[in-house]
């Protein structure tokens, strides 16, 4: 049996703390604060801040949305343009000061010029750049405060980082883990070097995931020291190189028509029925995961929103893999269509 490409990440090894490290790569001194998920980073930040108002973006995780809605603040949906970046004329008119805007670096890619001049225009607003799907925020970050989830970038079971690049927060009291079960899905995948048993970890992952709320709960010692011991540089080169395979291969079917300036989490695809095809692969164990398909808006009102939901899935492009794998993902994306 073939070894699975894509799906969750095994826990990786730890080591001796490195110099580049993702810590240094996010600018985290050793005793940061770190939370047990990005929704619990993201509704700490709401209860300290305490805007009138939370924009986001109308493509966006439902647990997103409900951290807004439990630190009860009023949630705002914003359109965005085809580049994925936000509509900046449509928030540009409706803005008041004190207003909190969160922006997704939507597959590691940053937003455009025309949010960035809004941004610099509007100090009197604060901005939170969400960077769950990026290795790194740009080298000109334009959030106020940025947030990381290192569990969908790397083998770490848990993880939520708040980074502020204005004014200092005060430090978050934070419960200790008492459950250390989350990682049981990450140790399995680890420990099944073949890859046959993975019905076993799958479902350990998704009860997991399932577990997962809003609580200010610390970051696990796992996690913490893992990301200390990690070198990011090989990851970063890997996401370039399988994206650029993939796009010479698949350019007819890419949501970006060119080679990004970004580091990429993925490959994101547009197809008419990512279900049968989410199916498909999986029966081939290539898992392709779909960000959002249940999105917290209405659709009359986001119809970009609903068609990417509709319509888009993620090709792995990780360290994982290489060349030969990327192409084995072509082959059969190509058979299945």
């Amino acid at each position: 049996m073939s070894r699975a490409i894509g799906g969750f990440f095994p826990l990786a090894d730890t080591g001796p703390a490195k110099e580049t490290s993702y810590l240094s790569l996010w600018d985290l001194s050793d005793d940061f604060t770190g939370f047990h998920n990005l929704r619990s980073a993201f509704f700490f930040l709401l209860t300290v801040l305490r805007p009138p108002r939370v924009w986001l973006p109308a493509y966006i995780c439902t647990a997103v949305s409900q951290s807004v809605l439990r630190s009860g603040t009023t949630t705002v949906f914003y359109p965005l343009k085809p580049n994925l970046s936000p509509d900046a004329s449509h928030l540009s008119k409706l803005l008041d000061a004190g207003d909190l805007v969160v922006g997704v670096d939507y597959f590691g890619q940053p937003p455009d010029e025309e949010l960035l001049d809004l941004r610099a225009r509007r100090g009197d607003v604060t901005w939170v750049e969400d960077c769950a799907q990026a290795l790194c925020a740009p080298v000109d970050a334009w959030g106020d405060y940025v947030l990381y989830s290192p569990r969908k970038l790397l083998g770490v079971p848990d993880g939520g980082i708040l980074v502020s690049r204005c004014d200092e927060l005060p430090r978050a009291t934070l419960t200790p883990l008492t459950d250390s079960s989350f990682i049981d899905a990450y140790r399995l995948r680890r420990d099944d070097e073949d890859e046959v048993d993975n019905e076993t970890w799958h479902r350990a992952f998704r009860e997991s995931e399932a577990r997962m709320s809003p609580r200010l709960c610390a970051m696990s010692d796992t996690t913490r020291r893992i990301l200390g011991a990690t070198d990011p540089r090989p990851h970063m080169q890997s996401r370039v190189t399988n994206y650029r395979t993939l796009l010479e291969e698949l350019g007819d079917l890419a949501l970006f028509e060119e080679v990004p300036s970004f580091v990429p989490s993925g490959f994101p695809i547009r197809v008419k029925d990512p279900v049968s095809l989410v199916s498909d692969l999986a029966s081939r164990r290539i898992f392709a995961p779909r960000y959002w398909p249940n999105i917290p808006t209405s659709a009359d009102a986001f119809h970009l929103a609903l068609a990417l939901a509709a319509s888009v899935l993620t090709l792995p492009v990780d360290h994982r893999y290489d060349t030969s794998h990327m192409q084995t993902i072509v082959s059969n994306l190509r058979e299945v269509l």
